[in-house]
């Protein structure tokens, strides 16, 4: 506040200064302010109540700060328009290392905050480490690589009852690139290659075959047909003409840790699954979740039938995903006219990690969102058992039939949409589902047209 400014000697106005310059090969920009700081203190205190680390475990400042990346990550007590529910920090570091570059942050408390991001003058040229997995060659971007050595250099240890290898006081989860890719891979050998990996807040150590080396290349799309193949960045020609794919590690890494992270864990410490450490869910959230599929007996493996009842258990809250703040926002005003309880989310993305820690009773959609669209969204949902049943409902502007189709398909109950002149209404194509609900009846009567996407 303006007192608590003047008190400290500051002028009562905060100031947030931009800069940005050239530093050899690399554009700098810095993005800094003169308020109160990050509290570590406060921060690891947070992280302790989120099962991020150990109380009793030894971080320095730096250490600790770093916390503030990982996703849904937040100090705020109260929700509000600048503080909630930590989905902001971690998007900016996944989008900063989509350009190939680096995010830091600085902090002394009381005299402020500086956030520096590095980017390469050239996107075309990448510094990569080219390894082997599988049989094959990868090219891994050198920005998210720590260090590189052999198992038998780090001592051995287990997270969740799975390998880990100890670094500096950290636990790094045990992985191979070829289990990664899902590809043919041997057994892990104490003298194998391996990388320690930090992309986007995940960090693990990752058995290859073979480091071939450090190589600067020229990274190429893959063209429209490859686009948009989960987990590759592009790729490079070698010099005897061979294609070596880049992998973007950040998007296959946090895949993993989606998936796993949706299973009931226990409340007491973080659980490792397929290679990720995944946070402890509060145990209000687990509330009526069921076991992965492995733990299910076999009945339990059929398809749901779709007429099943409206489950009281999920309440009156709503989950509303789409990139248009806007939608977000008519879509939200409208079902709070009604009584609903509504959680928003920008992407896919954050849905899921929504959705772990609360089922909602009906998921409102849309297709087109960065990072995790709408389909992948659906099927990664309909892939876990506990969420077979969750209603989920695409709402967009698409209208053509190969799109209402193939979201169907995927799993989505019913596909409705939104015309965008003032006068036209909803056009819904559904499955049966759940006809006697309380949010199917709502949306018959819904007549209101949505803003353009």
């Amino acid at each position: 506040t303006p007192e608590v400014r003047i008190q400290k000697g500051k002028p009562p106005a905060g100031q947030i200064k931009l800069s940005a310059a050239y530093e050899g090969n690399q554009v700098v920009i810095t993005v800094r302010d003169d308020g109160a700081g990050i509290d570590p203190d406060r921060v690891r205190n947070a992280a302790i109540a989120r099962g991020l680390i150990r109380e009793d475990q030894r971080l320095d400042d730096h250490d600790i700060i770093e916390l503030i990346f990982r996703p849904g990550f937040s100090t705020a007590e109260v929700l509000s328009e600048e503080s909630g529910r930590g989905v902001g920090l971690d998007v900016v570091r996944d989008s900063v290392s989509r350009l190939r570059g680096t995010l830091v942050v600085e902090s002394m408390p009381g005299q402020g905050t500086a956030f520096t991001m590095k980017f390469p003058t050239s996107l075309a040229i990448q510094s990569t480490m080219m390894v082997t997995a599988g049989g094959q060659q990868f090219a891994i971007p050198t920005v998210l690589v720590e260090s590189i050595g052999r198992l038998d250099n780090f001592k051995r240890s287990t997270l969740g009852g799975k390998p880990a290898i100890l670094v500096q006081n950290d636990l790094y989860p045990l992985n191979t690139l070829a289990q990664l890719l899902s590809l043919p891979g041997s057994p892990i050998d104490d003298k194998a290659p391996l990388l320690l990996v930090n992309a986007g807040g995940y960090k693990v150590a990752m058995v290859v075959d073979d480091i071939k080396g450090k190589l600067d290349v020229v990274m190429k799309n893959l063209g429209p047909h490859l686009r948009n193949v989960h987990g590759i960045a592009g790729g490079t020609v070698m010099g005897n003409g061979r294609v070596v794919l880049i992998l973007e590690l950040i998007e296959l890494l946090a895949t993993r840790s989606k998936l796993a992270g949706s299973a009931t864990t226990s409340a007491s410490a973080p659980v490792y699954r397929d290679g990720m450490v995944v946070p402890p869910l509060p145990a209000s959230s687990r509330t009526g979740a069921l076991p992965l599929p492995a733990q299910q007996p076999a009945a339990a493996s059929k398809p749901p039938a779709t007429s099943a009842p409206f489950q009281a258990e999920y309440g009156k809250h709503v989950l509303v995903v789409d990139d248009s703040p806007s939608v977000r926002r008519v879509v939200s005003n409208m079902l709070k006219q009604r009584g609903w309880e509504v959680q928003m989310a920008r992407d896919g993305v954050e849905a899921l990690e929504m959705i772990s820690h609360q089922t909602p009773a009906v998921v409102l959609l849309d297709i087109e969102m960065p990072r995790m669209d709408g389909y992948e969204l659906i099927s990664t949902v309909r892939a876990q058992e506990q969420y077979r049943t969750l209603p989920l409902v695409v709402l967009t502007s698409r209208a053509a039939a190969k799109h209402q189709q193939r979201a169907i398909q995927l799993g989505a109950n019913s596909y409705v949409h939104a015309g965008t002149s003032n006068t036209s209404k909803y056009s819904t194509k559904s499955k049966p589902w759940r006809q006697n609900s309380p949010i199917s009846r709502k949306n018959k009567a819904t007549s209101k047209s949505l803003p353009n996407n």
